[in-house]
Formats: C-alpha cells, sequence, structure tokens
C-alpha cells in the first residue's frame, strides 16, 4: 500500500522545481528519477507524475513516464499519456499504436475510444469505413460529460435525407467545438433544410450572423422539428472527408454595430495625443 503522504511530496517538490525559475534541470531530472524509481511498480503514481510533468510542459519526461506506467498496466486507462504529450512527442504513428493497443484492452471505455478518435482524425483517417468520426460519439458516454448533453424529445437524425425538414442542431460543449461545428448549418441549408441552433449563450451571436440559420436558442426550443443532431455527430453521418473540407468559408460575420464599436475604439486609441506609436493588437 503507498503511503499517500510519500508520493504526494514527491509530486509537490517535482512542481515546484518545474515552476522555479532558479532550480535546474538536472534537479528536476534527480526528482523525476527518484520518483520513476521508488513507484516504478505503481501506475496510479506514474500516471499521477506523467499528469504534473505534462501540466508543466514538460513533455519528453511526462511521455516516457507514461509509457512506463503503461509496461505495468496496459489496460490502465489513466497510464495513458495525454494526447497533448502524445502529439508533441512521439509522432502520430507512434501514438496510433499506442493509443489502439490500449482502446483493444479496453474497448468499454469512454475516455480511450474518444481519445483513440481524436488520433485517427489527426491521422487523416476521415474516410467512410474509418472509425474515427464514428468513434467520436463516445464523447457522450464521459462520465460528467454525457450526463450535461441535452437530448431532445425528437427523432434523432442518423443521416437520413434532410429536404424540406426542420432540421435543430444541438450544442452544449466546448465553445471552440461549437464555432467550428456551426458550420454545418450551411450543409444541411444546402440540402434545403430549415436549420435551428441550440447554442451556449455567449455564442449566440456568432450563430445569428449566418444566413443559413433561421433561428438561435440558448434553451430547448419546443418545436415541432423531425430531426434533432448533436453538432459532434454532424461528420460521422455526413460521412465528411478531406475532400468535403472546408464544408464552409467563411460562415461567420461581424453585425454593422461591432464593426463601428470597434473602429470607433480603435480610432480613438490612434488619436493624437494618445500615446499610441508603440501599442499593439493581438486577435485571438
Amino acid at each position: 500500500m503507498i503511503e499517500q503522504d510519500s508520493f504526494q511530496n514527491g509530486l509537490d517538490l517535482i512542481t515546484a522545481l518545474a515552476e522555479s525559475s532558479r532550480a535546474s534541470q538536472r534537479q528536476l531530472e534527480e526528482a523525476v528519477t527518484e520518483m520513476r524509481t521508488r513507484f516504478a511498480d505503481n501506475a496510479g503514481v506514474l500516471r499521477a507524475l506523467a499528469f504534473v510533468l505534462n501540466t508543466n510542459d514538460r513533455f519528453a519526461e511526462a511521455y516516457n513516464v507514461a509509457r512506463q506506467g503503461l509496461t505495468i498496466d496496459p489496460t490502465h486507462p489513466c497510464s495513458i499519456a495525454t494526447r497533448r504529450v502524445h502529439w508533441f512527442v512521439a509522432g502520430l504513428s507512434r501514438v496510433d499504436r499506442i493509443v489502439m493497443e490500449a482502446a483493444r484492452f479496453l474497448p468499454d471505455n469512454p475516455y480511450l475510444q474518444f481519445h483513440f478518435a481524436g488520433v485517427q482524425l489527426a491521422l487523416g483517417e476521415y474516410d467512410e469505413d474509418d472509425e474515427g468520426w464514428k468513434r467520436c460519439r463516445w464523447f457522450y458516454d464521459i462520465p460528467g460529460t454525457g450526463n450535461q448533453q441535452i437530448r431532445p424529445t425528437f427523432l434523432e437524425w442518423n443521416g437520413e435525407p434532410v429536404t424540406g425538414c426542420q432540421f435543430l442542431l444541438v450544442s452544449k460543449q466546448g465553445r471552440g467545438d461549437e464555432i467550428q461545428f456551426l458550420r454545418f448549418a450551411n450543409w444541411l441549408h444546402s440540402q434545403e433544410a430549415t436549420v435551428d441552433v441550440l447554442v451556449s449563450e455567449s455564442i449566440s451571436c456568432l450563430a445569428n450572423s449566418m444566413t443559413s440559420i433561421r433561428t438561435v436558442f440558448t434553451t430547448i426550443p419546443p418545436g415541432p422539428y423531425i430531426y434533432w443532431c448533436h453538432m459532434l455527430r454532424m461528420p460521422e453521418h455526413v460521412k465528411l472527408d478531406l475532400e468535403m473540407l472546408p464544408v464552409a468559408m467563411p460562415y461567420l460575420s461581424v453585425t454593422p454595430d461591432k464593426q463601428h464599436q470597434w473602429k470607433t475604439y480603435i480610432d480613438a486609441m490612434s488619436s493624437p495625443g494618445t500615446n499610441a506609436k508603440n501599442k499593439r493588437i493581438g486577435l485571438v
């Protein structure tokens, strides 16, 4: 039985060394080596160590620790290094083999299956027979994620023809995903569907700028709709491949009042007497 205080003290020390500008690389390496040696047979501790290193952008060290954890227990989902570590250090072809093996051991583990989907998509496995987009459905089975997803009472879409249909496109996931997947409203519109969307409050103004969308909602509308679909499932059902990308560009626009607001603001910064000579503007 591992003593909690013992390995936690080690993790705290490594965190402090990684964050310190005065600590040397040698000190950090010695602390990591000591932890890897002392807890060499404990996949849980190694997983925690990999997480700490990854959080502090020590990708190479995190990757090696995670690999050590996999040799101890390849069926332990927490022994898999994060996707970020893999892609920074290992290269996608190696990642594919590692994650595929872990996914084979745990075919019902939503974390691994969704992680594997991301690797497959990054490798360009977009074809109809590939599993990348299909495996994305595991996102909705991840504890704490799937339970929060909205599931309207209308018929869920599985790729049927949508011509003439009232269609509700649903997203309650990451804001970046919402912005990216909003473009599928254009695809539905091109198939002659009438498209409404259900999005987060902060994304609603962007969705309202799209001419392919009839109405934007931030709470479940009463309907009726013939079909609804989560945005993340759209690529699977439209059989998205590389030739279909970027689906819609441009698909978002800025309202005239926002254009006027920012023009006025920037002009004021640049007016004589504001000492604006060295000001820079960054767009994220």
